[in-house]
Parts: structure tokens; C-alpha cells; sequence
């Protein structure tokens, strides 16, 4: 796998979806099962626990606390990896003899963007898997790529030729090409407002790019 992603529910806020990304092209589907008892079944042989009445009353003390101040339900709140999940799909991004090489994931507008070794990169909305761009960017594959806070904008980055793009998606233009270090890039992240973009690379340099 090279990446994965949670999704959530837009109302409740609760996480209700995994989305692994695996290096031969292909994003999996996780969805988490509602309405099950999320509690793990007891090991065999495993004797139960006598239940301390001052924790049961603490217990119930913190529960009554929580519902008034508004927050969610006992059950909304069981740890992810008790819960349990059931795999809806797998669907393949089509890049033939290709490798994933990149991706990241908006959760507010549940967006993916990928890019592949033979310099194409992916934009798609999921959880449908409808593609919105497909495009080649590069002579060089992309080593990284990472949305900006409002997911209207997405960079790329080639460690190779040290050099990045941004790209808003919606226009199809570009924002800013930027190509000034003798090394590989090794990363890059945004400030959280997008008008920053810090990289750094193996030439021991850190470069800030501003945004007006």
C-alpha cells in the first residue's frame, strides 16, 4: 500500500469509510458495517471481568457529562479498530505498466489525486470513482503531490528535475511552476491559508513560495 485515507460522514462527522491505495493502481473501498455491535466477541478461555461498581458509577457520571454538553453517543465513539468493516469495491486507476507513486485525499470534498510513474496524474471523486482530470504534467514521474487546506488547489512535485506544480482543478490552470533546487525534492506542505508553500530537498535547502 502506498497510502490510505479516512472519510467521514458529512452530518455526523464519524468516520464511515477507508480508502487504502495500493501501488498497482488500484483505490479499495473500506466501508464501516452500521448498526453492528462493534464490541469484540471474548477469547476463548478468557474469564470475565467482575465489574468494579465505583467505575460503573464513574462511568455513568462521564456519560451523563458528555450527553450534556451535546456530544455524541456511546456507540458513535467506539475505537476504529473494534468496529467492523466490509469491503464494498476495488476499483483501478487504468495506468498500464505504470506505478502509483503518489496520492493524497481531501476529506471535506472527498476528492483523490494520484500520480503515476509515467508522469500522468488522477483527479477523482469518490466514493464513486468518477474522474475529473487525467493529464500529463511531466517528462519525469511524480514523486509527491498534497492538497492545499480548501482542496481547490493540488501540487506536484518531481524529485527529480526539483521542480513543482500547482494546479487548480477547477479552471484546469496553472497557479504557480516552480524550479529552483540543484537536488531532489524531498517534500513539500502548505501553510494554512495556501499562500505559503515550503519545500525541501537533498541539496540542504528549504525555499518558501508565496502566493499573492
Amino acid at each position: 500500500m502506498v497510502e490510505g485515507f479516512f472519510a467521514t460522514d458529512k452530518k455526523t462527522g464519524r468516520v464511515n469509510r477507508v480508502y487504502p491505495i495500493s501501488k498497482d493502481r488500484a483505490i479499495f473501498t473500506w466501508n464501516r458495517v452500521e448498526g453492528s455491535d462493534d464490541s469484540p466477541p471474548p477469547s476463548p478461555g478468557t474469564p470475565e471481568k467482575e465489574v468494579v461498581h465505583n467505575d460503573e458509577l464513574e462511568l455513568d457520571g462521564w456519560n451523563r457529562k458528555r450527553k450534556s454538553l451535546g456530544e455524541l453517543e456511546e456507540s458513535d465513539i467506539t475505537p476504529l479498530h473494534m468496529a467492523k468493516w466490509e469491503l464494498q469495491k476495488k476499483d483501478f486507476f487504468m495506468q498500464s505498466l505504470a506505478k502509483l507513486t503518489a496520492c493524497d485525499y481531501h476529506r471535506e470534498i472527498d476528492l483523490v489525486v494520484v500520480g503515476f510513474s509515467n508522469v500522468v496524474f488522477g483527479l477523482y471523486q469518490m466514493p464513486d470513482f468518477v474522474c475529473l482530470h487525467l493529464l500529463s504534467i511531466s517528462r519525469e514521474k511524480i514523486t509527491t503531490t498534497i492538497f492545499n487546506s480548501l482542496g481547490n488547489w493540488f501540487v506536484f512535485g518531481c524529485a527529480k528535475l526539483g521542480k513543482l506544480l500547482v494546479w487548480e482543478w477547477r479552471s484546469e490552470s496553472y497557479i504557480l511552476k516552480h524550479q529552483g533546487h540543484y537536488f531532489d525534492v524531498s517534500c513539500i506542505t502548505y501553510s494554512s491559508y495556501s499562500q505559503l508553500l515550503t519545500t525541501g530537498a537533498d541539496d540542504s535547502k528549504v525555499k518558501v513560495c508565496y502566493k499573492k
